[in-house]
């Protein structure tokens, strides 16, 4: 439901509602929390506008889905996912590498003590 979402006077052009909507028909965001939706959503509209410009003008124009659209929309979102998920996933730390010990105080100084003048 999160990708039928418009701003208030901000009307999503045709061509950017097909998109979302085929992504989120075909599967392509099952896998993504809900609050990542809008974020890939936005980061779609750039990156096809930035890779696939001519993507926009095709959806526009046919009015349709046929084999050979649907296998550039497709491509594109996949190409696209791919990008946005190797980028969000969180580092891993290497495996023989030893986890950091927090600093430790000495024994000997108590924390709440004043200092001896």
């Amino acid at each position: 439901m999160e990708i039928l979402k418009q701003g208030q006077y901000q009307p999503l052009p045709l061509e950017k509602q097909v998109v979302i909507i085929f992504a989120g028909v075909k599967g392509f965001l099952d896998d993504l929390p809900v609050e990542r939706c809008r974020q890939f959503e936005a980061e779609l509209y750039t990156f096809i506008d930035n890779a696939h410009a001519g993507l926009w003008e095709e959806i526009r124009s046919k009015k349709a889905l046929d084999d050979a659209l649907t296998a550039k929309v497709t491509a594109a979102i996949k190409e696209f996912k791919a990008g946005f998920i190797a980028e969000k996933k969180p580092e891993k730390k290497p495996e023989n590498q030893p986890e950091k010990q927090p600093d430790k105080k000495p024994e000997d100084q108590p924390e709440n003590q004043p200092e001896k003048k």
